[in-house]
């Protein structure tokens, strides 16, 4: 009888060396998720919609959850896949604490419920938790000010667009009358709110959630929720499973059944407190992210009220990319309109809502924030002192995500720590001083080994406090705000494409103009796989590269 190996999945476990991880299984394609996430998003919605619009009791809860289901349940398809392939491969899988999904499932029963509807149902005294957008605002983009040379200075580098003083300070606003029917609501303070904010003739003042959500406690028996909706939710989430070539087990149906009316019902009390207090919801509401459940009830209700809700970019925007319909699900949420930073943002990112239209009856109108008279995003240009010889390499580093899936799948920490430790030990091979950029909001912190074995450096600072530290730096995915600083300067840059995003335009050819790209693929056991050889000549390329501004001029200027 074959001796059973253990399988590392997660930081905890994973010991990477010069060659990678061993023993590397990872048995889920990325290409496996994003054909569920699809097959589900499709169908699901569609359903939700109709369900809605006919007043099917518990139909918009479950509507304003659908992101949330969307994930949980590419989640829970990741886990059954696991599960199989290892008994299949004879292998014990070896992981930390607290994976939810993968206790329950590797062990045949249903997982304990969401940490989110916890939340939802005991928020003390109003205090609504901020939740953080996928991506973080690079929210120091309009300091102003010189380069201050100590090494324990905030920003190392400050990426100057707008004075500080021609931006409003949005302060906390006490609820008053002529605020909520005469001003503006915003739920988020942030650069691009604040620009927009300059450009209104109204007062916008800034209100924490606390304001509208208290605690509701045990799960309120009051909501109703209809069980034929919940019965063809789950009926949707079967037919994915069979789909994408496994079952969805009983006891997940249960689970999911039984969490989605305690989810419609939490939601729910909390939309019957807004509903019944229609006084207290602004005419004008302006929000983040559409991923915050905050923000998504606040939308609805306000919305619902007759009010206007007004949604905000991310990340200095990424227009340059095909926005997949799970974007537009999360951001466009109960929107009238979205903001974003630039007018060519706004062109692009607006002939890009025909499809979107095609699978949503809803789509917002687009529009850029104003930028002051005698301003505009060229002044956000940042220059570098060229350097004769790359010394010093960069890996900007993604989330390590555990057990989560999110609806923009990104590589599991197995794959994504076994190609940064090679790619980081080939670089040291070639005589560069090598440093990896952990996400500062990551599941987990980077492995030591990445310092202790290959001799790289781990660091976790802001980005804008340590892009001076490297001569070249390295992406692997282009949704993050550091790209987009980066771009917005002459610092010499590499993108390794996984074939992951879709360009509009000519952006991947000006790109190319500006940043080797180099084409990375997987192997059938789902390793990265690319020509290191090609990735050594894109570095010292990309030094030479580093002044071409038509990428900048196209994509990023107002």
């Amino acid at each position: 009888m074959a001796q059973e190996q253990t399988a590392p999945l997660s930081i905890e476990r994973i010991v990477p060396g010069a060659e990678g991880v061993e023993p590397f299984f990872w048995p889920v394609s990325r290409a496996e998720m994003v054909a569920f996430r699809d097959a589900l998003l499709h169908r699901l919605l569609p359903m939700l919609d109709g369900a809605a619009a006919e007043g099917v009791p518990g139909a918009r809860e479950l509507r304003l959850l659908s992101i949330f289901w969307l994930s949980e349940c590419m989640g829970l398809y990741q886990a059954v896949l696991l599960s199989r392939r290892l008994d299949a491969s004879g292998r014990i899988p070896a992981y930390g604490a607290g994976f939810r999904l993968w206790d329950a499932v590797f062990q045949g029963r249903a997982p304990d419920g969401p940490p989110l509807f916890s939340v939802l149902a005991n928020t003390k005294n109003g205090d609504a938790p901020r939740f953080k957008n996928p991506l973080r605002i690079f929210r120091k983009l309009f300091r102003t000010g010189k380069k201050r040379q100590t090494a324990s200075a905030p920003d190392a580098v400050c990426f100057s667009a707008l004075p500080k003083q021609d931006l409003p300070r949005i302060s906390s606003a006490r609820p008053s009358r002529a605020l909520l029917r005469d001003g503006v609501v915003t739920t988020k303070r942030s650069d691009i709110i604040s620009m927009h904010a300059a450009g209104s003739d109204r007062n916008v003042g800034y209100l924490e959630h606390k304001h509208w959500f208290a605690s509701v406690g045990s799960v309120p028996a009051s909501v109703a929720v209809s069980r034929d909706l919940l019965e063809e939710a789950c009926d949707l989430v079967a037919a994915t499973f069979q789909d994408c070539g496994e079952p969805l087990p009983g006891y997940l149906r249960d689970y999911l059944r039984g969490e989605m009316e305690r989810g419609c019902r939490l939601v729910g009390a909390h939309l019957a407190r807004l509903d019944a207090r229609p006084h207290e919801l602004p005419s004008r509401l302006w929000t983040g992210s559409g991923g915050n459940i905050w923000d998504r009830m606040l939308r609805l209700a306000v919305r619902g009220s007759g009010g206007e809700v007004t949604g905000h970019d991310h990340a200095l925007g990424d227009s340059y990319l095909r926005w997949e319909e799970c974007f537009c699900l999360n951001e466009f949420f109960e929107c009238d309109v979205f903001m974003t930073y630039t007018k060519r943002q706004r062109d692009l990112l607006a002939g890009q809502l025909d499809a979107w239209r095609s699978f949503s009856k809803h789509a917002p109108r687009i529009a850029s924030v104003p930028w002051p008279e005698g301003k505009d995003a060229g002044a956000a240009f940042a220059s570098f002192a060229p350097r004769e010889q790359v010394r010093s390499v960069m890996l900007v580093g993604v989330f390590y995500i555990g057990e989560e899936s999110r609806v923009y799948p990104l590589q599991s920490d197995v794959v994504a720590v076994d190609f940064q430790a090679r790619l980081l030990a080939r670089l040291r091979e070639w005589g560069y001083e090598a440093i990896f950029k952990e996400h500062p909001e990551s599941r987990a912190r980077a492995p030591m080994e990445f310092e202790s074995v290959i001799g790289a450096h781990n660091e976790n600072r802001r980005f804008e406090q340590v892009v001076e530290s490297a001569d070249v730096i390295l992406f692997s995915c282009l949704r993050t705000s550091t790209f987009n600083i980066t771009m917005r300067s002459n610092k010499p840059a590499v993108f390794i494409d996984f074939g992951e995003d879709s360009f509009v335009g000519s952006a991947r050819s000006l790109l190319e103009g500006r940043c080797p790209i180099v084409p990375a693929g997987a192997a059938p056991d789902n390793r990265v796989q690319l020509d290191w050889d090609a990735l050594r000549s894109a570095i010292e390329e990309s030094v030479r590269l580093a002044d071409d501004t038509r990428f900048f001029k196209r994509y990023l200027l107002d």
